[in-house]
């Protein structure tokens, strides 16, 4: 008969600069559970549950012990970084599709089109839902935020761009 569960929050440690590569681990672990009344009391067996979606978890002893400490393993599943691989690709991609057509229109290689600045601010109202969905696979929100400004920083520059060859555009008479 299993008695219950004791969740038991574990700090775990690794650079986050690597994101979606990262990987964590815990160091050595002691975990001294009891059962029995009796003197003295027996030791329990000790189960640790994977309860993390979108990470694999490794649990191994130090040594080959009993008695020995225990250490635990993360490392995101490969779904998990692909989805961020492809997320990060459409960041750069629409980035470079948005500073394409600004450079463009500012050459005078392509017309000047108003209605185009709409497309930049839907693109930038884009990347918000991306954020937020991507977001939901990492650990916080401090993993790579200088990924999010690749992205967005890039739609802003593109967007100020084409706002220069609207002005262009419409100052000459």
């Amino acid at each position: 008969m299993l008695p219950g569960v004791f969740p038991v929050p574990i700090t775990l440690a690794r650079d986050v600069e690597r994101w979606p590569f990262d990987s964590y681990y815990t160091g050595p672990i002691t975990v001294e559970l009891f059962t029995g009344a009796g003197r003295p009391p027996e030791r329990a067996n000790v189960t640790f549950v994977d309860r993390l979606a979108g990470w694999q978890s490794n649990v191994t002893r130090v040594n080959a012990n009993a008695l020995a400490p225990y250490e635990v393993d993360l490392q995101r599943s490969a779904s998990t970084m692909m989805f961020a691989i492809v997320i990060l690709c459409i960041f750069v991609t629409i980035a470079a599709i948005g500073l394409f057509v600004a450079i463009q229109t500012l050459r005078d290689v392509r017309r000047f089109q108003s209605p185009m600045t709409t497309w930049y601010a839907a693109m930038l109202f884009a990347v918000v839902p991306l954020r937020t969905h991507s977001r939901a696979h990492r650990r916080s929100e401090a993993d790579r935020p200088h990924h999010r400004l690749v992205g967005t920083g890039g739609l802003v520059v593109s967007m100020l761009l084409y706002i220069a060859a609207w002005w262009r555009a419409t100052s000459k008479t």
